[in-house]
């Protein structure tokens, strides 16, 4: 994975914040698939909402695309970036492995093959299997990785 950083979180390190995107791709992607990914993580909260810390899109063909641009609000503190950022990356490999693909009406998405209509409401937005997932494994992608910096600091 090539990583291209713009702006920088406030509150966390650049370091830790790469390491955990390449941790969860590791952990989310064969190597072969991980290899051909290029990410920039931009760290900027004036196209996120009030209420959104994170953002992920692909910059290329929406099927099975490679190149991703993951934003994230850089005055989130160490849980809640590394908790974005897992969030972030499940989307990525959802686009990556064509699971998920936009539709350019922005009324439907294509989830694994089949169609889905996606309703503009809090609710629309929660029951969207794409967002099922992704807030679904955010947290234990999270604690692994917490329990692997912890392992690290014992050495």
């Amino acid at each position: 994975m090539h990583i291209t950083t713009v702006g920088k979180p406030k509150k966390v390190s650049m370091k830790l914040c790469k390491d955990a995107i390449e941790f969860y791709g590791k952990h989310l992607l064969c190597k072969r698939l991980y290899e051909k990914i290029d990410l920039t993580l931009e760290f900027d909260a004036s196209d996120l909402g009030s209420t959104v810390y994170g953002f992920c899109d692909w910059n290329d063909d929406n099927h099975k695309a490679r190149d991703f641009t993951i934003i994230v609000h850089p005055e989130l503190h160490k849980k809640t970036m590394l908790t974005v950022l897992a969030h972030e990356m499940v989307h990525v490999k959802q686009f990556a492995m064509g699971e998920l693909m936009d539709n350019p009406s922005g009324k439907t998405a294509q989830w694994k093959g089949k169609r889905v209509r996606i309703r503009d409401n809090d609710e629309g937005y929660w029951t969207t299997p794409w967002e099922i997932e992704a807030y679904g494994r955010e947290q234990g992608l999270y604690k692994v990785f917490c329990s692997k910096l912890k392992e690290e600091s014992k050495k």
